[in-house]
């Protein structure tokens, strides 16, 4: 999974691999985040948004599974 820099107050790095459908997300803070069965488009719609920390808290935080990676 390639992992690109975002411009963001809240997240660093974002990532996606649509085979499985998991989102990969690095806060500023270092923390890693996987989220499954996240559809493309909604990927595509976050690095496409003009506040990717907003997009992220109001359509995906809550609303996909998720685990934190060590």
């Amino acid at each position: 999974m390639v992992l690109k820099k975002v411009s963001s107050s809240l997240l660093d790095y974002i990532g996606y691999e649509p085979t499985v459908q998991v989102l990969r997300v690095v806060f500023k803070t270092g923390a890693h985040y996987e989220y499954e069965e996240v559809p493309q488009d909604v990927y595509q719609q976050c690095m496409e948004s003009k506040s990717v920390g907003a997009f992220f808290h109001k359509n995906i935080k809550n609303s996909y599974t998720f685990k934190k990676m060590s």
